[in-house]
């Protein structure tokens, strides 16, 4: 089932691409102001299958399977507090469906403010998902799908303190969490103030990703010049 969305495709060049479009959050005075995505007009096949008040944020045609698949984020219903839910469409239907609010019980809601399809190895590739809390923008959670067992599941699931994601595509990707360490501040501290940053690095393999160093920031650094850029994809030369 192929929709008429824009493609994922990633350049054919060496360079830094934010998935997260300016715009969608800036600094407040308490933190930072969280702007929902636009939403997105959809197709009559596609609208049938959803709630009758749905929002559609994110409709995208991705490749997890050799067939591809449309995935969508949207918001049950309208309000303050979005109801966000990830719904993977096939033949028409949904196959896989996660909600946001049961993912954890975070206590807070949150809104998708990113979304990029990644490569997780030469055979397998997923989509990342990016959602910041509606209130002073300082949680992000990420989460990643991939097709596992003929079925498609989230193999990745993490919550960052004014945090970034890195990732670094290649035969085995490997991704690098940056989340804010308020713990370690000295004198005077505050949700926005700097901090230290704790760097996670993990490995695609097996089906998940595998931790494997750990590392911190040796200065305090400035939590709203890291979270402007809440998702990072490195993307690597294609071959001439």
């Amino acid at each position: 089932m192929k929709i008429a969305v824009q493609s994922l495709a990633t350049a054919a060049c060496l360079l830094w691409v934010a998935a997260l479009s300016l715009g969608q959050s800036r600094p407040s005075a308490l933190g930072v102001l969280v702007e929902p995505r636009p939403p997105l007009e959809v197709p009559p096949e596609l609208r049938v299958i959803l709630p009758p008040r749905a929002t559609v944020r994110i409709l995208a045609n991705t490749e997890l399977t050799n067939d591809g698949e449309v995935v969508l984020v949207y918001e049950a219903e309208p309000g303050s507090e979005p109801d966000s839910h990830i719904a993977v469409v096939r033949a028409g239907r949904i196959v896989k469906e996660f909600r946001v609010a049961e993912l954890r019980k975070y206590g807070e809601a949150f809104t998708v403010v990113a979304f990029s399809q990644i490569r997780l190895n030469v055979m397998e590739n997923g989509v990342v998902i990016v959602f910041r809390n509606i209130g002073d923008g300082a949680g992000t959670l990420f989460v990643v799908v991939n097709h596992q067992s003929d079925s498609y599941a989230l193999v990745f699931e993490q919550l960052l303190r004014q945090g970034q994601l890195r990732i670094f595509e290649g035969e085995t990707t490997q991704i690098e969490m940056w989340s804010a360490r308020e713990d370690l501040d000295e004198g005077i501290s505050c949700t926005w103030c700097a901090h230290r940053y704790e760097i996670q690095t993990l490995k695609w393999q097996d089906g998940n990703f595998i931790p494997e160093n750990k590392r911190l920031t040796r200065k305090p650094l400035n939590p709203h010049r890291i979270s402007e850029r809440l998702l990072v994809v490195a993307v690597e030369e294609n071959p001439r």
